[in-house]
Formats: structure tokens, sequence, C-alpha cells
């Protein structure tokens, strides 16, 4: 079964004629993914490029956790990112959960810090309920109307579960940052991704989990030097994958900073081959897809922090890189 693999977006990049010429000319490459926050889609699309539409919502700070998810993503404001994900090429709409906590100049920051708007902590089962209700209503609404050969897997991405006691070597700054921790801790669970993976109200094929790579490695090297979980990096990485077997229809891949001695934490880097955590990543890749033989869309999610051409140019051999690791047939 051929895969598609997107690119990540970079600005300016939808307005690059050369960046695109080199996107569209890869063998390796099927599109970019975006965020749609630029309404660039279409100007993909022009260009001889796929679209695959990730997580609108971000820049609001609200995410498949909150209660007002669906009230944002159907207002009229925003009526382009609904619209965005229904027109898409890929097969797959991803989401975020969670995410109450952001990095900033690689250091944790609560939600409100950084937009003034304050948050409310909730008990576990309202956020998991949230989560459910979201993820089913979401579905309805990206899959109206679709006959059924057409309709998009609806996702939730895995999460991160930093903490500041273990990668900053601080305390936490307030009762909240403490309580935001543990929530996000209890969300990035195994027991989590068990519960909502079985749930019976989303046990089937229009359901699935958008495995990060990286995002899973961080949260397991955090998990083991906390001691919250007894055995190693391997034996949680391993349980997840085991646990969302034939679940898993999109993969995020790039290669994180840190080290297992101190900790590891997302860094959307690129890979360099034969470099350990590449080879970690890439390994933990090749098993997902071979758990997952209905897996359809791979995401390089790097960032480049270059100029238009640069950045398609790294992402041309990234993606040619993975291709090849992971035997991948492109589907363009």
């Amino acid at each position: 079964m051929k895969k598609e693999i997107y690119v990540s977006w970079c600005k300016g990049l939808a307005d690059s004629e050369e960046a695109l010429k080199i996107l569209r000319e890869s063998p390796y490459v099927t599109g970019v993914e975006t965020l749609n926050y630029d309404r660039d889609e279409k100007k993909f699309q022009k260009a001889g490029l796929k679209v695959s539409i990730h997580n609108p919502t971000r820049f609001l700070n609200i995410d498949l956790s909150d209660s007002e998810f669906i009230d944002v993503i159907t207002s009229k404001e925003n009526s382009h990112m609904l619209n965005g994900i229904r027109t898409e090429n890929a097969y797959t709409a991803g989401f975020h959960i969670c995410h109450k906590i952001y990095f900033k100049e690689g250091k944790l920051v609560l939600k409100d810090e950084i937009d003034e708007k304050s948050i409310t902590i909730h008990d576990e089962e309202v956020v998991f309920n949230n989560i459910l209700n979201n993820l089913l209503q979401i579905e309805k609404l990206i899959n109206k109307g679709f006959p059924e050969d057409k309709k998009k897997k609806v996702l939730f991405e895995t999460n991160t579960f930093y903490d500041p006691k273990i990668l900053e070597k601080r305390d936490y700054k307030s009762e909240k940052e403490k309580l935001t921790v543990e929530l996000v801790k209890y969300f990035s669970s195994l027991e989590f991704y068990k519960k909502i993976l079985n749930h019976p109200k989303i046990h089937n094929e229009n359901f699935g989990l958008l495995f990060d790579v990286a995002h899973v490695i961080a949260t397991a090297s955090t998990n083991v030097l906390s001691k919250i979980y007894k055995g190693t990096q391997d034996d949680f990485i391993n349980e997840l994958i085991n646990i969302s077997k034939g679940r898993v229809y999109q993969l995020h891949l790039n290669a994180p900073k840190g080290n297992l001695k101190t900790g590891i934490i997302d860094g959307h880097k690129s890979f360099t081959l034969d470099e350990p955590k590449t080879e970690l990543i890439l390994g933990y890749a090749k098993e997902i897809l071979n758990q997952n033989p209905n897996l359809t869309t791979v995401t390089l999610e790097m960032y480049t922090n270059q100029e238009p051409v640069k950045h398609a140019q790294i992402l041309a051999e990234q993606a040619e890189l993975v291709a090849k690791k992971l035997d991948i047939e492109v589907e363009k």
C-alpha cells in the first residue's frame, strides 16, 4: 500500500515558485501539511501539490480537550478551518488534545501566560468527555455528505508530557502549573490511550491515532526519569505501539532534542543519517508501519528556520531519506 509523505509548511512557501517546483518534482513528496492559518491550501493545490491540514485551531489555543472547541471551529470567522479540512487531499484529519502547556524558547509556559486568558483546570473525567464528544462531533462535520470511501479518518495526536521539575530542574511556579502538569501527565499516559482507543463510541475505523514518535519518546523519557514508569523508555514506547495496533493512520516524524540522561524534548529537527536519535525514531516508525497496514499518511514535521527555497531543498532530501529507510512507496 502506498503512503503519502507531507512536509511542513514555512512562511512564504506558498508564494515561492522555485520552492514549490522543488517539492512538486520530488518523487518522495506528496504535498504540504499546514494549519491553514494563512489559508494557503489553494495555492499549494494550484501548484500541483496535495495538502494535509493539521490542528487548525492551534493559534487560537483551543484543542479537543476544550468544551468550546466545536463552537470555535464552526464560527463564521473560522469557517475556512472546517472547509479547508473537507477539501484537503489527505485521508486524515488530526487534532491536538490537552495541549494546555506550550513551549517558548525551550521553556514551559502556561496557556494564559501567552494570551492572558485564564484556563480552568478540570478533573480528568471532564476533559476526557470533552475529547470524546469533540471527536464525535468533528467527525460528523468533516464527513457530512461524503460516501463511505471518501470519509476521512479523524485522529487525535499523541501528547507530550513535559515536567519542569525533571526537564528544567525547578519547582512549579504556582498551583495552577502543578495541576496543569498533572493533567497533561494523565493525557499522555498509557492508561489514557487504552481507555480512549477502546471506548465503544470511537472504536471503529472512522477514528484513530496520529502517532508523533518524538512526542512519545519525550513522554517516555520524562516518565522514566521521574520514576512514574518502572520500565525502560523502550518498554513504554512498545506498550503504546501494542495498545494502538491497527488504530494508527498517520505518523509525525522528526528528531527531538536532548538525551536519555537529562531528558528528551520535542525539537522538530531534521534527521541526520546514522545519527542515534534518527535511527531510534525511524526504528520505531518502521515497527508502527508494520503494525498498522492501513496507515496512509506520514508527515515530516520539521522546522528548518530557513527561507522557502532552502526549506524545500532540505525537506525534499529528508523525504527521500525517510522513504528509503522505511521502504515507503510514495503516493503523489
